[in-house]
């Protein structure tokens, strides 16, 4: 009985000598999915900013293009106006001689 009782003694400590272990690895298993689980949130929301961020300066790129543009297109009518102008006048001297 005393070598049955050692036995039993000996499978139980070999019994919490694994316990222990497994939940030291459940413990460091729980640490690694948090872990990227935050490092998953974070890396998400980086990628959103960064997203706006382009999405945001391309609009304001294509602002700043259109107010160019628009400077561009009045530049080009008032040079229309001024050859117009003095293609009239060339017209008019011509006519006179």
């Amino acid at each position: 009985m005393d070598e049955r009782d050692a036995r039993n003694k000996e499978s139980f400590d070999e019994f919490k000598r694994e316990s222990i272990e497994t939940r030291k690895q459940i413990v460091k298993l729980k640490y690694v999915v948090v872990t990227s689980g935050i490092a998953s949130v974070i890396g998400l929301y980086a990628a959103n900013v960064a997203t706006m961020q382009a999405s945001l300066s391309a609009d304001d790129s294509g602002k700043a293009m259109e107010i160019v543009f628009s400077q561009a297109a009045e530049r080009i009518q008032k040079t229309n106006e001024r050859l117009n102008v003095m293609e009239d006048l060339l017209n008019k001297k011509m006519n006179l001689n």
